[in-house]
């Protein structure tokens, strides 16, 4: 298994995630729980993932990271949120970060992307990725077990 560059994660991704601690996304997290019709709970939890998300890729600007699951869904809402979002974006990385749509069923290059995700994700966060926000992935035959993203066989 291929070794994750050195950083402090868990010291870093805090540093990261605190410079946007003061922005308030309550707006953007009840918009999205009424569209959705979800928990108030369960739309934080949404929001909390793509911080998280945004944060790893502030940590890692040279990875491309596919993104899945729940936390898309709140990433779409957030963006139509544009002058808060592009706020985030500043204070979390000093630039816009770009939603680039996955154009029709994902390649076995975006699993390799998708668990090098994961693998930083438990670096970082010191936990598990939330199984209910994040897509569980059968790496063996490529296979999604839960969630959005689409996995095709090599095959």
């Amino acid at each position: 298994m291929e070794k994750l560059p050195p950083v402090s994660p868990s010291r870093d991704v805090d540093a990261i995630l605190n410079r946007v601690a003061s922005i308030d996304l309550s707006s953007v997290t009840i918009r999205y729980a009424r569209d959705s019709q979800l928990d108030l709970a369960v739309a934080m939890l949404h929001q909390r993932e793509l911080c998280r998300y945004l944060a790893l890729c502030t940590l890692y600007p040279d990875e491309d990271f596919p993104m899945a699951g729940k936390a898309d869904a709140f990433w779409h809402t957030f963006l139509i949120f544009t002058a808060l979002y592009r706020q985030y974006c500043q204070k979390l990385s000093g630039a816009f970060i770009d939603h680039d749509p996955m154009e029709g069923s994902a390649k076995v290059d975006d699993l390799e992307k998708y668990t090098r995700f994961i693998r930083y994700y438990r670096q970082c966060f010191k936990e598990e990725p939330c199984a209910t926000v994040w897509p569980i992935i059968e790496s063996s035959d490529y296979r999604v077990i839960q969630g959005a993203f689409r996995i095709v066989s090599p095959t």
